[in-house]
Formats: structure tokens, C-alpha cells, sequence
């Protein structure tokens, strides 16, 4: 029973090796600072409940559509 159970842990251990191993837990972190941009930041301010958002992101997905047509 003790060789069944050491090989089952065995087991165990081997596949929570290899899954951190596929999550990618023992890759190296690589810093780099590059420069993007520019970017635009378009938003419209917005209180009250969350289920009016709907309505608020069409109207900013309308003025940023206008004025990409306006650009062409």
C-alpha cells in the first residue's frame, strides 16, 4: 500500500511540475521600456446606474466612427 501510494503521489507531483511548467512559471521576466503612441483618449463621463452604459458607449462609438469618416 505504501508503494501505491508513493507512486501515486509521485505521480501527482510530476503533473503539477509539468502544468506549472506549461503555465509558465519558471519562464525569465524580461524588462524593456519602449515608446508608443500617441494615443487619443475619448470618454464621456457617466453617473447613475451601470445598465445605462449602453447608451452612453453608442454615442462615443458614434462621435469616434464621425470622426474617422471626417478624416478620410
Amino acid at each position: 500500500m505504501l508503494k501505491i501510494s508513493a507512486i501515486i503521489g509521485g505521480v501527482v507531483v510530476c503533473l503539477m511540475v509539468l502544468v506549472a511548467y506549461m503555465a509558465g512559471i519558471f519562464d525569465t521576466v524580461t524588462f524593456t521600456h519602449t515608446e508608443v503612441g500617441p494615443y487619443n483618449l475619448i470618454y464621456r463621463e457617466h453617473r447613475g446606474q451601470y445598465a445605462g452604459i449602453r447608451f452612453l458607449m453608442n454615442d462615443v462609438f458614434k462621435h469616434v466612427i464621425s470622426s474617422q469618416k471626417k478624416k478620410s
